[in-house]
């Protein structure tokens, strides 16, 4: 094998390498997002579950939400499920 084959062949493992490590790491940020959210929206859930019972949103409300909003896999629902809560005088955070 001449040098500049050797020199090319190398290259591209290295940059087989590196495109690799690069996929890896996508794969794992994203994954943990994916496990950030559930948490996030697991909390959501116990908080609205946890106003109900104390008395902080009406079961119209409350069954409103359980129908309208899938909180367990969105965290945007779940956030705004706060806000509106927050916004109603209670004293609920993510």
């Amino acid at each position: 094998m001449t040098p500049a084959i050797a020199v090319l062949v190398t290259w591209g493992s290295l940059l087989t390498i590196a495109n690799a490590a690069w996929e890896l790491s996508r794969k794992i940020k994203k994954k943990e997002a994916k496990w950030e959210l559930e948490r996030e929206a697991r909390i959501a859930l116990a908080n609205l579950h946890e106003a109900y019972n104390h008395g902080l949103v009406s079961a119209e409300e409350y069954d409103r939400w359980l129908t309208t909003v899938d909180a367990e896999t969105d965290r945007k629902y779940a956030t705004h499920i706060f806000r509106d809560l927050n916004s109603n005088g209670s004293k609920l955070w993510l």
